[in-house]
């Protein structure tokens, strides 16, 4: 979905045409056989009952700080935080105003960090210098953090949430990484638990897949909470048991629509993209803007192959400009060949459709935004397309500033935020998207440099603008591997960005010169965290190879786990 650049060779034009080959999906939850509503009738009963021994002893008075920061965060990695909402925030409202008065041990202060941090209070990174020698200012106590396993991997985890004014957690995550690596032999299950930190933290992590590999990991722990674990798997259950219904629904519409057919050279990637959006609104009050992104987005994985792989230029032209003088959203279509004429009508009924929907919610202005950000990912993607045909390798900021943006993020976000209702998506909030705030083309820079790094050999055999890759090694005269490690650096400092981004939105400025600054601040949590789930995907399907092109591969067993297979209970 965030491939870059045109398909035809300029010296040699050639349409690239492809046989029809339909997803392995194409019928599965169409014909697939749900849980009997009486077991999910049951499943649900029994989790009230669970949820209110639960809460009874989250909100128990006299706990230890660390005791209730440990529940806190399982109840979250198990995937049942969404539960208990309203008290785990009345919790951590308590836990921030203490949190400049106390000083704790590592893994208490670690973890409080991490998690304030994750629920986006600004709390200072300097609580770590107490850890280090000469008053904060040498190096971590070997004596103190490396023999502390559990404090050492919630500091690794926490120097994630770094921002860019974060160095302490700069030379944090060099420090624990390597004594991570190198720590005695530890029994199961904490081995494993560090191993998948090692490879994925979880701020890197689609949250949904985290709780995949953590619920059946806590089970492994000695003097686990019974219930607990009981309610993470019939809520995984049930959730699961929702995003079957969802795929039914969307599947039979894909199929009837019969895209895939009418234009073979492009992706059949309906559930790969339904798996994108639920990474960005996994929880149950969702569903609509699941809904909304799956449609759009499947359409827009299509214009985006028809642009890399499928017009010739003169075609892309026609169809950027009629998309462009498009005012009535009928554009004059006489000149555009039937594949093109098909894309727009379908965008054009999923559009209607959120039209029907939002306006009778009380959003009728997500239409005009829809129409902006076609025309905006269509110049984009034409811009690349130019620069192919033309053989033209841009600087490296020359193709940030293009190529970033071709991801599609911003209609991605569009399309989701249709649905998130008028409460959490204001005209306000889609006004501050389509200004292209840094936390968009951060985020956006993101996937196109990830995806760059484990797709640019196969996009230039296939035919594609340079990419990130080639950019840098024409631009400074190097090879490919000491680019390759540029531009993996030029990515995680968008994570810092991106954590920054997130904490100066959602903490405006307070004082009496700064209330115009405070109420220009309009996106909330819900929408920021459809550009970090965005991030997330990228690091889960891209971090070895292309695994939403390639899905017939370990991206199916992922797929059929979260969306399938059920946890026995």
């Amino acid at each position: 979905m965030a491939g870059a650049g045109a398909g035809a060779a300029a010296s040699q034009p050639s349409r690239r045409t492809a046989d029809f080959h339909p997803s392995v999906w194409r019928d599965f939850f169409i014909t697939h056989v749900p849980q009997p509503d009486e077991v999910i009738t049951a499943w649900n009963e029994r989790i009230e009952v669970l949820k209110s021994n639960v809460r009874s002893t989250l909100l128990a008075p006299g706990t230890a700080l660390s005791e209730r920061l440990s529940r806190i965060d399982t109840i979250e990695r198990l995937g049942i935080g969404y539960h208990f909402e309203g008290e785990i925030e009345g919790v951590f409202g308590e836990i921030y105003d203490q949190y400049y008065r106390r000083n704790d041990d590592l893994n208490t202060v670690a973890l409080r960090f991490r998690l304030l941090r994750q629920h986006n209070y600004a709390v200072s990174s300097d609580v770590f210098k107490q850890f280090k020698k000469d008053g904060g200012r040498g190096e971590f106590k070997k004596e103190i953090i490396a023999s502390d396993i559990k404090g050492m991997l919630n500091l690794y985890e926490a120097a994630y949430l770094r921002t860019e004014e974060d160095a302490i957690l700069d030379e944090a995550i060099e420090f624990t990484k390597l004594h991570l690596m190198n720590a005695a032999e530890l029994e199961s299950p904490m081995a494993e638990l560090v191993a998948h930190s090692l490879e994925m933290p979880l701020r890197k992590g689609v949250k949904r897949v985290e709780h995949l590999f953590f619920i059946p990991m806590y089970e492994k722990f000695h003097g686990h909470d019974v219930a607990l674990l009981e309610l993470a798997k019939l809520s995984f259950n049930v959730v699961q048991d929702l995003y079957q219904k969802e795929l039914k629904v969307l599947t039979e519409w894909w199929v009837g629509l019969d895209l895939p057919r009418k234009l073979p050279y492009a992706r059949d990637k309906l559930v790969e993209i339904f798996f994108w959006a639920m990474a960005s609104a996994w929880e149950p009050k969702f569903a609509l803007a699941r809904y909304f992104y799956t449609k759009v987005i499947s359409i827009g994985s299509m214009y985006d192959d028809t642009y890399d792989a499928y017009g010739y230029v003169e075609e892309l032209e026609l169809f950027t400009t009629a998309t462009e003088k498009s005012n009535r959203w009928d554009p004059n279509v006489k000149d555009l060949n039937n594949c093109m004429k098909t894309l727009f009508d379908a965008i054009i009924g999923v559009y209607e459709e959120i039209d029907t929907v939002t306006s009778r919610d009380g959003m009728p202005y997500c239409l005009e935004f829809g129409k902006q950000a076609l025309k905006f990912v269509t110049r984009m993607y034409m811009e690349e397309a130019r620069w192919f045909y033309q053989d033209h390798v841009p600087s490296l900021e020359e193709y940030r500033q293009v190529s970033s943006l071709s991801t599609i993020y911003q209609w991605i976000a569009y399309a989701t935020m249709c649905g998130l209702g008028r409460q959490s998506a204001p005209k306000e909030a889609f006004d501050w998207l389509f200004s292209l705030p840094k936390m968009l083309v951060v985020s956006s820079d993101h996937c196109r440099l990830r995806d760059d790094m484990v797709s640019h050999e196969f996009e230039q055999k296939r035919g594609h603008a340079a990419s990130s890759i080639q950019c840098y090694m024409k631009e400074h005269g190097v090879g490919k591997e000491e680019a390759m490690t540029a531009v993996r650096g030029i990515a995680e400092d968008d994570w810092k960005i991106m954590n920054g981004e997130i904490l100066r939105l959602l903490n405006p400025p307070t004082g009496r010169d700064d209330v115009a600054a405070a109420a220009a601040v309009v996106p909330n949590h819900d929408v920021l965290q459809i550009l970090v789930g965005l991030a997330n995907v990228m690091e889960t399907l891209y971090k070895e190879f292309d695994g939403y092109t390639n899905s017939d591969t370990s991206t199916k067993d992922m797929l059929m786990a979260l969306f399938v297979t059920p946890f026995p209970v």
